[in-house]
């Protein structure tokens, strides 16, 4: 990893992108282990909660970011403090 970003502006560029722009994001799974996926930013789906979620809790309040798995076509809900990368950038907390 070249250089270093920090998690705020990770947070910033997630929320700004365009629906559909992807990026890559490395994170420590609960088992402990890596994944890195290429994502973009979480779709709203129909029914979903105003901030955009179809989760029955506040998706930023509980400290997660919402996205969807371009490899499997799911929205994933990743653990803003196990980030560890985006887009080859090394993740400052």
């Amino acid at each position: 990893m070249a250089s270093e970003i920090g998690i705020a502006t990770v947070l910033a560029q997630v929320d700004l992108s365009a629906v559909g722009q992807p990026f890559t994001m490395e994170f420590v799974k609960a088992d402990g282990s890596l994944r890195k996926i290429r994502a973009q930013k979480g779709h709203k789906k129909e029914g979903a909660s105003a901030e955009g979620s179809s989760f029955k809790y506040r998706i930023k309040g509980s400290g997660n970011i919402l996205v969807r798995d371009l490899d499997s076509g799911e929205d994933r809900a990743i653990k803003i403090s196990r980030i560890i990368s985006f887009n080859g950038q090394k993740v400052k907390h």
